[in-house]
Formats: structure tokens, sequence, C-alpha cells
């Protein structure tokens, strides 16, 4: 398992991969009821769903997720507490699930977390504001789960949409795809500060067998 110091490290890469332009409720975590399975067959139960409640469209995202029955666990930009105090010791009980919308930095650092558990990014998205009015959203993952996102750009407010879609992505590895939709940017409020940086919707999941 990683280190604080090591953790630490993965941060600082992190932040500056995200300054050279790679794609990157309340505090704490709650929980809500079992997941629905869907009647396209059996679909990644998520243990939990990461936001960051400096973003609105993040905070949207996990309430959307949370009505789905997914616990989310909610942050502020540092990602250390959420692995050193639950993620790690589930992690080492079995390989389970993970979703978010978050900025470049907690994925980044999540992803290479995971490759140590044989588990890998199956689905990723950037969603980036263009202009006051529109998103860019540059998805790539299962084939299913881009034909729900497709639904984009009549789908009102699209953090939210996708906070719903995630608890739905089907477990059947299926051919990966990719799509680039542009959608209103919706009412949730300003994404950030400084909006030029992107957010990433994300879903980790057990790396299928050899």
């Amino acid at each position: 398992m990683a280190t604080r110091r090591e953790f630490i490290q993965m941060g600082v890469t992190a932040s500056a991969l995200s300054l050279t332009g790679v794609a990157e409720a309340a505090a704490g975590s709650y929980a809500a009821g079992t997941i629905r399975e869907t009647p396209s067959g059996d679909v990644w139960p998520l243990y939990r769903v990461v936001v960051d409640d400096r973003f609105a469209e993040s905070a949207a995202f996990g309430r959307a997720a949370g009505r789905e029955g997914v616990p989310v666990h909610v942050m502020s930009g540092d990602i250390t507490p959420f692995w050193f105090d639950d993620l790690s010791l589930r992690w080492k009980i079995d390989r389970a699930p993970i979703a978010g919308l978050t900025a470049h930095g907690p994925l980044f650092v999540l992803e290479r977390l995971a490759w140590d558990h044989r588990m890998r990014v199956i689905y990723r998205a950037e969603h980036r504001r263009v202009s006051a009015t529109s998103i860019t959203h540059t998805l790539c993952g299962p084939g299913d789960l881009l034909r729900e996102a497709g639904r984009l750009k009549s789908a009102g407010e699209w953090s939210a949409f996708l906070g719903r879609a995630v608890t739905r992505c089907p477990m059947a590895p299926g051919a990966p795809a990719e799509v680039t939709i542009v959608s209103p940017a919706g009412a949730a409020g300003p994404q950030s500060s400084d909006s030029s940086e992107p957010l990433l919707s994300w879903l980790i999941a057990p790396a299928p067998r050899a």
C-alpha cells in the first residue's frame, strides 16, 4: 500500500501534470440504500461515488448518484483521508468499484493506486466549459454507457444526468468507444474560479482477467 509520503508525491505529480494541460452536499460521507439493477443486465455495484464540494457540478453528480442508492464521499480537493481511512481498507477485502466527478489530481492518484489492485479506469470523460452556455464532453468507455450519454444534449443538468448514468454502467466489458458531445452548461452554478480547467467523470473497476 502507498505510504503517506508516496501519496503526497503522487499528488504533487498530478498537480504538475494538470498545470501543463493534461486532462483532468456537505463534507464527509453519506450513505443511501441498495443499488438497483437495470433491465439491460448486471451493473457495477459501486462502493462509493467521490465528489468535490468546491464544484457545483460535482455536488449535483453526487446528489444524483445518491438518489440511485450509492454511498457518496464528499471532499474538498484532498483525496488523502478517503484513501487512508476508507478505500485502502476496503480494497484489502475486495476490489470494490468506485466512480466520481473530480478535478484531474484525485483521479490521477486513485488510478495509480488502483493499478496495484488489478483495477483500471473503465470510463473516463473530460468536461470542459467552452463558453458561458456550453460544455464539451469527451467520453471514453463502454458502448452501452456512451449510448446513454448521447442523451446529454437534451438531458438538462449534465452532471446530474451522468451521476445517474454511472450507477447503471454495465459489467459486461463490450467494446470501448469514444464520443464528443456539446451540451448546455446547465444551471448547477460556476464550475470553479478557473473554468478553463476541466472536470473529469470516471469509473474504476476490476480489470478483466487475462
